[in-house]
């Protein structure tokens, strides 16, 4: 049997596991940890230098040092372990309390739109959360879809010349319109969803009701909501998937594609309107066709097409597959050149020296690469990595002509200088790379 407990064994795979990725827990919750860490990272340079220096002080002495290195190490090791252990022991033990609770808060949404939330920020309501995370994916196998993977499988699909009937679509308000009622069932009908798991998530949705306002709902910003929803929607996924005339079928969150084949013709909207059908079953409701979210397209007779999702413009139909960033996106790019100079015309009055910096660091992180620290992976993100799969330049080029010309607008001389060759474009084929510090991001961003 599945062992789903709230246990400190169970927190130490955790610990280990976000660890791998890059995520030091210690470093948040548990400072006597982190200091072990920081005196094993010194000893990982003390073995640098030792290797540097070998052939100064010979194999004999370096033998010896290394040795003593190798002890030291040894027993931080040991020490840091015994740590971990005590402190996941305490954080098993609160957890296994009658009072331990899971409050919500409500944070400032990024883009004003749909509320953000969060998790109360200790160490016991983390490490519960990752391990209900853990048994709603053993249990049910739930996991999201993989962004890349569906674009790769979009392109070979669309391009394959064969006549096909394409929908896309989305799901209104998806996360702030989950039932309960329905959710509940879902969990409760499997016996081996522990009764731990479902009692936290009863008391994180209570904890959702009571500061929005809403019956139904689940938060946005929640890593165990996206495992409910994915939960939530394995129904419709699997009525869609019994089609025997479906080529192709990807879902990521509640952006939804299909391709059908269309050797025995079926109108497009009655596939819309199966799918309709059975999003009400979950009390769900998809955006009608002509909102810009619906698409249907019928390619019985060859003909060119577009497509536009998961952040690409896809353009398919009498030739093979081209692929350019998403409209959305490419306005988004253009906004935030408006950003950086709206920027730099508001405050160089103030210290233009010191603006006209910060500009040129806005400029090299929009058009080139790099790693966003303190994320969750550590993303990789920029003009490539933010868009490696399009096989047609043409939109970072008219980047590059709107960026040069706002440049020509607001920078001369010496400033000028320093970003012209700075591209769209050549981020993408050179895969420019840069490095900036977390104080320098956190700058960068403040304009948009």
């Amino acid at each position: 049997m599945l062992d789903q407990s709230f246990s400190a064994e169970n927190f130490k795979f955790i610990f280990e596991k976000q660890n791998s990725k890059g995520i030091y827990l210690e470093n948040i919750f548990f400072p006597s940890v982190a200091a072990q860490t920081k005196r094993l990272k010194a000893i990982k340079v003390g073995f640098k230098r030792l290797k540097d220096s070998r052939g100064k002080i010979g194999d004999e002495a370096y033998n010896l040092r290394k040795e003593r290195l190798n002890k030291i190490k040894n027993k931080i090791i040991l020490e840091r372990d015994k740590r971990i252990d005590s402190e996941l022991e305490k954080v098993a033990e609160i957890a296994s309390k009658v009072s331990f609770s899971t409050d919500l808060k409500e944070l400032d949404s990024p883009n004003g739109n749909k509320k953000i939330y969060s998790l109360n920020s200790t160490p016991c309501t983390y490490f519960v959360s990752k391990q209900v995370q853990e048994n709603l994916k053993k249990v049910f196998g739930v996991k999201q879809a993989n962004r890349s993977l569906i674009v790769e499988q979009l392109d070979k699909v669309l391009g394959d010349g064969f006549p096909k009937v394409v929908i896309r679509t989305d799901i209104k308000d998806f996360y702030e319109s989950i039932s309960h009622e329905v959710l509940f069932q879902r969990l409760y009908e499997e016996p081996l969803l522990s009764v731990s798991s479902k009692k936290m998530i009863r008391r994180v949705l209570k904890s959702y009701t009571e500061l929005s306002n809403n019956e139904d709902g689940i938060p946005r910003g929640l890593g165990v909501s996206a495992y409910l929803a994915e939960l939530y929607m394995s129904t419709f996924d699997k009525a869609v998937k019994e089609d025997k005339s479906l080529l192709y079928y990807a879902r990521y969150v509640d952006d939804i594609v299909a391709v059908f084949s269309s050797e025995t013709y079926v109108a497009p909207r009655k596939y819309f309107d199966f799918f309709c059908s059975k999003a009400a079953d979950l009390k769900l409701e998809l955006h009608p066709e002509g909102n810009g979210k619906t698409k249907l397209e019928n390619l019985v007779e060859p003909k060119n097409a577009n497509l536009e999702y998961l952040g690409y413009k896809f353009s398919y139909g009498n030739s093979p597959t081209k692929i350019k960033i998403s409209s959305k996106r490419f306005q988004r790019y253009k906004e935030r050149i408006d950003g950086i100079f709206d920027s730099y015309a508001k405050n160089k009055r103030f210290n233009e020296k010191r603006e006209r910096s910060v500009l040129v660091k806005r400029i090299k992180f929009l058009t080139g690469n790099t790693r966003l620290l303190n994320n969750k992976n550590n993303a990789l993100v920029g003009s490539y990595f933010s868009n490696s799969k399009i096989n047609d330049l043409k939109e970072l080029e008219k980047l590059d002509f709107y960026l040069i010309k706002k440049c020509r607008e607001h920078l001369h001389g010496v400033a000028f200088e320093r970003v012209k060759d700075m591209s769209f474009k050549k981020g993408f084929e050179e895969k420019v790379f840069h490095t900036f510090s977390t104080d320098e991001l956190s700058q960068i961003v403040r304009a948009w």
